[in-house]
C-alpha cells in the first residue's frame, strides 16, 4: 500500500516553472543561404554543335556525381520574358526550336535544335541570343525515407 501511495505521489505535477535563465553567449554568425543548394550563372562561350543542333557547355564544378545520383539539377535560360526553365520550345519561323538541358559531373549543357530535325540556319546562334545566359541550380540529396516512414509521418501530422 505504501509503495502504491509513493508511486502515485511521484506522478503528481510539481510546482510552477521558475523564471527564465540568463541569455547564453551568442554563437559565431553562419553563412547566408542553404547548406544543400548550390547555384551558378554563366554565359555560354564554348560552342560544340553541328549543322542541325547546337550545344553550349557551362563549367559547373559544384555539380557532382552524388548530386546527379541523389539530388536534382535545374537549368534556366535567360529570355526576353525572364528566366525560362529548361526544357522548352520556342516558335521560330513556323518551326519549334527546342532548348534542352543535360547534366554531367562538372558541367551543364544546353542543346538547341528544331523539333522536326531541320537545320538551324546559322553557323553559331550565340550571336542572335544576345548572349545565351544560363542559371544552374544544384540541390544536394537529403535523407531518403521509405514508404512506411512517409506514411507514419503523414498519419502523425493528421493526428495533430
Amino acid at each position: 500500500m505504501a509503495t502504491l501511495s509513493f508511486s502515485l505521489a511521484a506522478c503528481e505535477k510539481e510546482g510552477p516553472i521558475g523564471p527564465q535563465g540568463e541569455q547564453g553567449e551568442q554563437g559565431l554568425p553562419g553563412q547566408d543561404g542553404s547548406a544543400n543548394v548550390l547555384s551558378g550563372e554563366c554565359t555560354f562561350g564554348e560552342y560544340n554543335g553541328g549543322a542541325s543542333n547546337f550545344d553550349y557547355t557551362c563549367n559547373a564544378s559544384y555539380i557532382t556525381q552524388d548530386i546527379i545520383d541523389n539530388g536534382v539539377v535545374l537549368g534556366y535560360v535567360s529570355t526576353s520574358g525572364g528566366w525560362s526553365p529548361l526544357n522548352f520550345f520556342v516558335p521560330i519561323g513556323g518551326e519549334l526550336l527546342m532548348y534542352r538541358g543535360y547534366v554531367e559531373p562538372g558541367e551543364y549543357r544546353v542543346n538547341m535544335k528544331f523539333s522536326d530535325g531541320s537545320v538551324i540556319d546559322a553557323e553559331d546562334p550565340l550571336d542572335s541570343m544576345n548572349p545565351l545566359t544560363v542559371k544552374v541550380i544544384a540541390i544536394e540529396g537529403g535523407r531518403m525515407m521509405t514508404e512506411d516512414q512517409i506514411r507514419t509521418l503523414a498519419q502523425a501530422e493528421l493526428a495533430r
